[in-house]
């Protein structure tokens, strides 16, 4: 338990940290989050806690991000899975599920995913982002691709 405790002082303290470091980036309209590296003591801290307690939403919700901040994107994918069979509506899931099925070179599923969360919350934080993803994705890699065709 204290290491999930830990975590959450990581976490607050890199939310501390960034916080005047952002004002900027906010005032510009960026979308700005904050990953923080684990330990891998805290990611199976956390792991044991989820066995424990298999249906804990907010357990999970936090191990799935410690996964996607840690670049541990399979386990993430699995984890927000669960999440999105427990609660079908959350955007936030959607949004992370498709960038962690990006991150493992799965873009038209990412897509997939982040245009659902564009269709359900248009105008929300997260429907926003995802909105910024999907055109980030069409600029990079298909408006390249068409240009390396011509």
């Amino acid at each position: 338990m204290s290491s999930l405790r830990e975590s959450l002082k990581q976490l607050k303290d890199a939310l501390k940290k960034t916080d005047t470091d952002s004002a900027d980036k906010r005032d510009e309209g960026r979308v700005f989050s904050v990953h923080t590296k684990h330990t891998s003591e805290t990611l199976e801290s956390t792991r044991k806690l989820i066995e424990k307690d298999p249906r804990n939403r907010d357990l999970l919700d936090w191990f799935a991000f410690m996964l996607y901040s840690n670049e541990h994107f399979a386990e993430a994918i699995d984890i927000y899975r669960r999440l999105l069979e427990q609660d079908a509506s959350s955007i936030e899931h959607l949004y992370y599920l498709g960038c962690c099925l990006y991150r493992t070179a799965r873009t038209e599923e990412a897509v997939t995913r982040w245009q659902e969360a564009i269709k359900r919350d248009p105008m929300g934080l997260y429907g926003r982002k995802a909105r910024e993803k999907v055109e980030q994705v069409y600029e990079r890699d298909y408006e390249a691709k068409l240009l390396q065709d011509e």
